[in-house]
């Protein structure tokens, strides 16, 4: 079978087309490529497929859209281990991802139809509206890869877009320190808004429990889905307090973490306020709160007055800073390296070199005992 691209010429912009309508093998194509030479890899894929007699699939004539593959991979989440056995925290974090794109009505195509340069496209415009890091950027690529590989062995398309991107990431290390005096404006403003949406049952319900959902952040470097998925039956309240048991984290390993007596009759008292498994449960009938949080959390760093870049780094305070906070304080407190890795659930003490400047303090103080 013969396919070739044809130029066409669109609004004054060149595109190369591939048409192509073969009812017996359920296959219909009409796309459109910025280059040639997209194009032909694309046909060469396409007739590689005919040519092994793999079938194109009815599935594909169904045009699965994207909700619809999001909802079948929530159902048979096994199906991200594509590329590797994913941890329970690791499948959160890819649904979430895909939901956010679902909020950017990407829902209703069918994921046959899409391109490297429509996702390009996407991704960018949602990129300047969220303001990603290009990590952020990076993870979405990454989270799209694999759903796009796991539409390819469910052969609902032909294509993985994401294979056609040029793909690089840059980590800018966060250099801001929050100080306790930041954290507790940051904490009273968001009691503030709390007490004016009390009387609100939906809009206000997540509003009850994000003081105390921030409190733990603060107090355990933990990260943030690690304690917005949280289940009562990992708590375990004693004493001194409440450990809390951490399953099957970012670096697939398990951890303990432990908040105060005064957190811990906070929590008790959750539990008494909120019925149900979760810690902190979406409102009914409402979507997964923890998905969109960063909205709330740049009205509460407004109410505090602390929603501009500082003049020393010119870094805006982000939730994730809590963590770095939590770190450099416990460093500065006589943790070393290895308790601070084990307690973080870090991989490696090479992430950790961010944190090193408390350390370094703590040995120019030593060095000048030692010569004085």
């Amino acid at each position: 079978m013969i396919i070739k691209p044809k130029k066409w010429v669109k609004n004054g912009v060149t595109y190369y087309r591939v048409r192509l309508n073969k009812t017996s093998l359920g296959l219909k194509v009409n796309k459109y490529f910025k280059t040639s030479r997209a194009a032909k890899i694309y046909i060469n894929e396409l007739q590689n497929k005919i040519r092994a007699n793999e079938p194109i699939p009815e599935k594909l004539q169904n045009n699965v859209t994207f909700n619809q593959a999001v909802n079948w991979i929530i159902k048979n989440p096994q199906s991200l281990n594509i590329n590797g056995d994913k941890s329970e925290y690791q499948f959160n974090r890819y649904v979430a991802g895909y939901r956010i794109l679902l909020d950017y009505h990407w829902g209703g195509i069918p994921v046959k139809t899409f391109t490297t340069d429509e996702i390009t496209n996407r991704l960018y415009e949602i990129e300047k509206e969220r303001n990603w890091s290009s990590k952020t950027k990076y993870d979405y690529e990454t989270f799209l890869d694999t759903f796009f590989k796991v539409c390819l062995q469910q052969k609902w398309c032909l294509i993985n877009p994401i294979d056609g991107m040029n793909r690089s990431r840059v980590i800018n290390q966060r250099k801001r320190l929050v100080t306790q005096d930041e954290f507790d404006a940051l904490l009273k403003a968001a009691h503030q808004i709390a007490r004016d949406k009390e009387h609100l049952e939906q809009k206000g319900w997540v509003w009850q429990f994000t003081p105390l959902y921030l409190e733990i952040l603060w107090q355990t470097g933990a990260r943030r889905n690690e304690i917005a998925m949280l289940t009562w039956d990992r708590i375990t309240f004693n004493d001194d307090g409440a450990e809390i048991f951490l399953k099957d984290t970012k670096n697939n390993e398990d951890r303990y973490i432990y908040v105060s007596k005064q957190i811990a009759l906070k929590l008790q008292t959750q539990k008494a306020l909120f019925l149900g498994d979760r810690v902190f449960p979406p409102a009914p009938q409402s979507k997964e709160w923890a998905n969109h949080f960063t909205g709330k959390f740049e009205m509460i760093k407004q109410v505090a007055k602390l929603d501009k870049p500082d003049s020393v780094h010119k870094e805006t305070i982000v939730l994730h800073h809590f963590r770095h906070a939590w770190a450099t304080y416990i460093f500065e407190k006589g943790a070393n390296v290895d308790e601070v890795k084990s307690f973080g659930g870090w991989k490696n003490t090479n992430m950790l070199d961010r944190y090193m400047k408390p350390q370094q303090k703590r040995a120019k103080s030593l060095s000048k005992k030692m010569f004085s």
